[in-house]
């Protein structure tokens, strides 16, 4: 389990590190994408932050109903697959987004802490979650659930700070 979270979080690091290479990969002349570069409210930072908030939010319900679907089919690695495409499609919409936008840096800023604090309110539940964890019988070991929870808060914190990095900093393009 250690194993996949640290391969996870390197992955990460190399779609940060690369993100200029990734960003050149995208094409953002798709009808909806071009629909809310003229949309009025998409300029403003905190409209365009919480239309990302509802994009996270969405992707990740998405990904906890197939993890949930994935629970009934006896394929090992489907849960690594769909946690793998999760974050595939996050990334996507982020640069999307990104490369969408204009705006200021600062405005920007506010639009990407808006929109990722999906993440930050997760980390928050699941810290919540976590220090309040009862034991459901007195020999029960929560070990193991504490465990699960201090995995949720490592995605969920590794999550807010890269949806940040890919929205909240411009991706300019190299001719």
């Amino acid at each position: 389990m250690i194993f996949f979270l640290l391969l996870g979080f390197m992955f990460v690091c190399l779609i940060s590190l690369f993100r200029k290479q990734i960003a050149f990969h995208i094409d953002c002349n798709n009808k909806i994408l071009l629909k809310l570069h003229q949309l009025e409210w998409f300029r403003s930072p905190f409209k365009s932050g919480l239309l990302l908030f509802l994009i996270n939010g969405t992707l990740f319900s998405l990904t906890v109903l197939f993890l949930f679907i994935g629970i009934y089919f006896l394929v090992p690695v489907i849960h690594l697959f769909i946690m793998f495409s999760a974050i595939i499609c996050s990334v996507y919409c982020w640069i999307a987004i990104n490369k969408t936008w204009i705006g200021s840096k600062i405005d920007r800023l506010k639009m990407a802490v808006t929109g990722s604090s999906f993440y930050g309110f997760l980390a928050c539940g699941l810290i919540y979650r976590l220090i309040t964890l009862p034991p459901s019988t007195p020999e029960l070991d929560m070990f193991m659930a504490a465990m699960g929870v201090m995995f949720g808060i490592t995605v969920a914190v590794v999550a807010f700070f890269t949806c940040i990095l890919l929205t909240g900093f411009e991706v300019r393009q190299e001719n």
